[in-house]
């Protein structure tokens, strides 16, 4: 029997990306806008010219994406960032449907069963569900990255229409090429997918006349890369501190990590850790998803198999696809235990998913574990964009209460009595015990200022965004600086008072130890849990020493770092920290202290605090947040220069003053 020329899907697979989509997504419609969303807002405010500017040739990272920029008009309509989360729903169901749409044509062409169309569904399904594509879809500044694959996407589609071995019409060609061209102005990640093309649907498959979409790609991608080169003076980016493109200069050793054992965790463990997600319930979820997704693998390894020379043809294709997808992220691609980063797996994932489809022999046994994978995908997907709906309304509880907090510090700062500074000094500086993501979710980053002149929050205060651990000098706490912070009920609290009694506490529990690992015991008869228990508890430190071997500053900030911790069981372990330099100190030491309790800490998170130790304050305390349940906490010193971790003298732990609590 001849094979057909040409294969229709059904149309109802592309309703079950959108059915799926609106379940997971549609409650997110009422989320606002967050961190770097402002900045886009602001820019807009200044006009169009404006915003365009700033995403072409004055922007940083160096990136040419105008076409999403004009999305952002839809903020001038009653309920824009509803409209906005709208249209990004739209666009990620779109990407899921012409996902399927292209894989059940694909399927039912090289097997011709009923089984395609399901096939299809199946992977339209994991796209629409996976749990790593939370951050793309919700967070509007990063809808880049849906615009980009929905057109290339469609580019593929009408240069090499699904299920058709007939080549395109010049019409179709020159649609397929303005698809592409649009989504290069999208985001620069699907640069290459003219090689992708090349591997996945390569000419020799086709009739006369089918190399034809490949040249056009191709005369596209080197004409954008040209004018990208003359507009940065390079492949532009993320720049390093010289300057130079970090494109051209990335860990191979790193991108391993992260793509071979990063990325399989993430998706085998697809809910993010936090302190409200048990351990079991954590593990659990990842143990189903291990237990799902070998179910799946085998059974398709009961499906007829091609012969061996057929499927190693086909691996390294796919493999060459794959690279293609993977390689102009690369350089700082990483999903993190809460799975920041997540957008920059967006098109890759697409490609992966079609091409593991390719791969696959099909068959109806499949669809039972395949499908279970899209429902626990799914499960996960809801709880991880909790993360971003409770950061939407922290960011807008802050921004409601701030006027208030304006209007107090400056009641405060004109009254003779109120200790504020005299007439004629700097301006009162406002600090905004805030955080730049709640677990995972982007709260502030870049934002912030751009949020407060958006809400109209300004009155002559120097509006600043950390804690009393960044105060330059401890004497003006209460005077010419105020620290205040959002409390478990949401309600904006001063907590200067509290930070000018951390900077006058004295004694603690040092961490003194020697060996490596480090690990020592608290001084007898002094508290380090509850207050009521006056039964000294082990504490422990290991700090890693700078390697004399030459890497990348990434891989070097990796290493050099010091882990303190603590080895209680019950309680709360430590509730403020104070870390004292040498002395002296001869230029200024910048860090982050970051904990989290049964994990490794790390950047990005809630439970972070930036630092800053001068030859005038050698010393700082901070306040953390509270240990909950029986795991340890894990504290961690990361510096932006890792090397100066030695000019470290000391870190004590401290139990909260009672104007704290």
């Amino acid at each position: 029997m001849s094979q057909p020329s040409q294969v229709s899907p059904p149309r109802r697979i592309l309703l079950w990306p959108f059915a799926l989509g609106l379940i997971l997504y549609g409650h997110h419609l009422g989320d606002g806008y967050l961190a770097d969303d402002f900045l886009y807002l602001q820019w807009l405010e200044q006009g169009i010219p404006e915003l365009l500017r700033r995403v072409t040739w004055h922007s940083d990272p160096q990136m040419i994406r105008p076409l999403p920029a004009f999305a952002w008009t839809l903020s001038w309509l009653p309920g824009g960032a509803a409209w906005q989360h709208g249209m990004s729903l739209l666009l990620h169901c779109l990407a899921g449907g012409l996902l399927a749409r292209r894989i059940a044509a694909e399927a039912t062409l090289r097997s011709g069963s009923g089984w395609a169309s399901c096939a299809g569904c199946l992977f339209g399904g994991l796209f629409v569900a996976c749990p790593l594509l939370v951050e793309p879809v919700i967070w509007l500044s990063s809808a880049t990255d849906l615009w980009a694959t929905v057109l290339a996407l469609l580019c593929l589609d009408l240069a090499f229409p699904p299920g058709s071995v007939e080549p395109p019409t010049g019409r179709r060609l020159a649609l397929a090429g303005f698809a592409f061209m649009a989504a290069l102005l999208s985001k620069e990640t699907v640069l290459l997918l003219p090689f992708l093309a090349l591997a996945l649907l390569p000419g020799r498959r086709h009739p006369a006349g089918s190399w034809r979409p490949h040249v056009v790609l191709t005369a596209i991608f080197v004409g954008y890369l040209a004018g990208r080169w003359l507009l940065f003076g390079g492949p532009g980016g993320y720049l390093e501190a010289d300057g130079s493109s970090r494109a051209l200069s990335f860990d191979p050793a790193i991108s391993l990590r992260n793509i071979g054992l990063q990325l399989p965790w993430r998706l085998l463990f697809p809910l993010i850790r936090s302190e409200s997600l048990p351990w079991p319930l954590w593990g659990a979820l990842g143990l189903m998803s291990l237990t799902v997704a070998a179910g799946f693998a085998l059974a398709s390894l009961k499906g007829r198999s091609p012969t061996f020379t057929r499927l190693r043809i086909d691996t390294l294709l796919v493999g060459i696809a794959l690279a293609t997808a993977f390689l102009p992220v690369l350089p700082v691609f990483s999903v993190d235990s809460d799975h920041g980063g997540g957008r920059l797996l967006y098109w890759p994932l697409a490609v992966a998913l079609w091409g593991v489809s390719r791969l696959l022999p099909w068959n109806p046994a499949q669809k039972y574990w395949g499908f279970a994978l899209v429902v626990l995908w799914s499960l996960a997907t809801l709880y991880n964009g909790t993360a971003w709906s409770e950061a939407s309304r922290r960011l807008e509880a802050t921004l409601r209460q701030l006027p208030a907090v304006s209007h107090q510090v400056s009641v405060a700062s004109e009254s003779p009595t109120g200790g504020g500074p005299p007439s004629g000094g700097p301006p009162t500086r406002v600090y905004i015990d805030g955080y730049d993501s709640w677990r995972g979710a982007y709260l502030w980053r870049n934002g912030f200022l751009a949020a407060l002149a958006r809400h109209g929050v300004g009155g002559g205060i120097d509006w600043r965004l950390g804690s009393g651990a960044i105060v330059e000098q401890n004497s003006d706490l209460g005077r010419r600086t105020h620290v205040w912070a959002l409390d478990a009920e949401l309600r904006m609290v001063d907590q200067t008072a509290c930070e000018r009694a951390l900077v006058e506490i004295e004694g603690g529990f040092p961490w003194a130890c020697d060996g490596h690992p480090r690990r020592c015991q608290a001084p007898a008869g002094m508290a380090v849990g509850n207050p009521a228990d006056e039964s000294p508890r082990l504490v422990s430190r290991r700090c890693q020493a700078p390697s004399g071997n030459k890497k990348s500053k990434a891989a070097e900030a990796h290493r050099n770092r010091c882990l303190a911790p603590s080895a209680s069981a019950t309680g709360e372990v430590i509730t403020a920290l104070r870390i004292r330099a040498v002395d002296p100190l001869n230029r200024p030491l910048e860090g982050r202290v970051l904990w989290r309790r049964g994990s490794l800490a790390r950047f990005n998170i809630s439970d972070s605090r930036a630092f800053r130790l001068t030859a005038d304050r050698p010393r700082i305390s901070m306040r953390l947040g509270p240990s909950v349940g029986p795991d340890p906490w894990q504290i961690q010193i990361s510096l932006a220069e890792p090397k100066r971790l030695a000019e470290i003298a000391d870190v004590i732990g401290l139990t909260l003053p009672e104007v704290c609590r």
